[in-house]
């Protein structure tokens, strides 16, 4: 079994270095979800989302719209990369020192992979290699069942040009919505179509660009390799940022940003968050209490 896959997941080799590892990301995580939470903080979109009415900060008030959006994209981006390094980084180190203990049969390493992919692909296939092989694939099986059910009964052939686009559709669609249901269970007013369009659209930009990659190579010689990667990263960073405010303005308009990650803040310490914010953030109302009707 290689170290590491063709995607760039890496599986460690050590009960050392695994747990090195995990660790290394949680506390890397923590640092970079005390910084998005404390600039989160500061600017009233991340509470309430772009449909309601809310202050800029004064640091933000001179930005144009273009770079405001992608200050706010770029924040966001960070929070949930954080977020999801952070909690699949402390499963890991539970999940394998409880199954080592009670199932050593199911203690391999090679189990508790990278969360992350090498951003390498990103360059290598552009939009396609972001969502494919840098991004995390926790729904992989789960999404692409529908689609090896249909080529084990004969719907579709497997390794044609049909079956790849009939996959690509069915797994953005159920992500989609698999994300439109948390915004549909969200108590805040949300509007759950958008993380449906932002994922379809994601599925439309992997074929563009495959479209786009056929037409353009057929009449000019052959790109050098940097400018190839190139032009696969400027266009999965361009389909990225003109669509992934659909799926974040809705992240924020649920309120999900105002959940406090950290409970000990550096940078609320060193007088980077409000006023009236503290660095020790251990308060009363994160402890469950009895309401009496």
């Amino acid at each position: 079994m290689p170290r590491t896959t063709k995607s760039g997941f890496q599986r460690s080799l050590s009960e050392r270095e695994f747990a090195y590892t995990k660790c290394k990301n949680v506390v890397c995580a923590y640092v970079l979800l005390d910084l998005t939470s404390t600039l989160m903080a500061k600017d009233g979109y991340f509470a309430v989302g772009p449909d309601q009415p809310h202050q800029l900060p004064r640091y933000l008030r001179c930005l144009p719209p273009c770079l405001l959006l992608v200050y706010r994209e770029v924040l966001s981006l960070v929070a949930c990369l954080s977020h999801i390094l952070s909690e699949n980084s402390l499963i890991d180190l539970l999940q394998h020192w409880t199954l080592s203990t009670l199932f050593p049969s199911r203690s391999g390493l090679w189990m508790h992979a990278s969360t992350f992919g090498s951003f390498s692909q990103v360059l290598d296939r552009g939009l396609s290699g972001w969502w494919g092989a840098f991004w995390h694939q926790t729904f992989r099986v789960p999404f692409h069942a529908p689609v090896r059910f249909l080529m084990r009964e004969g719907y579709i052939e497997a390794g044609t040009a049909a079956a790849d686009v009939v996959s690509i559709w069915v797994t953005f669609l159920q992500s989609g919505l698999l994300h439109a249901s948390g915004s549909l269970s969200s108590i805040s007013k949300t509007k759950p179509w958008r993380p449906l369009q932002f994922f379809l659209l994601q599925a439309l930009g992997i074929l563009v660009q495959r479209a786009a990659s056929r037409v353009v190579r057929r009449p000019l010689k052959p790109l050098s390799r940097q400018l190839r990667r190139g032009v696969n990263l400027a266009f999965a960073l361009v389909w990225l940022y003109l669509t992934v405010g659909l799926y974040f303005d809705d992240v924020a308009s649920a309120g999900l940003w105002t959940l406090q990650p950290v409970r000990v803040s550096l940078f609320r310490g060193l007088g980077l968050g409000s006023a009236d914010e503290r660095w020790p953030l251990w308060d009363h109302e994160i402890f469950a209490r009895r309401h009496d009707h």
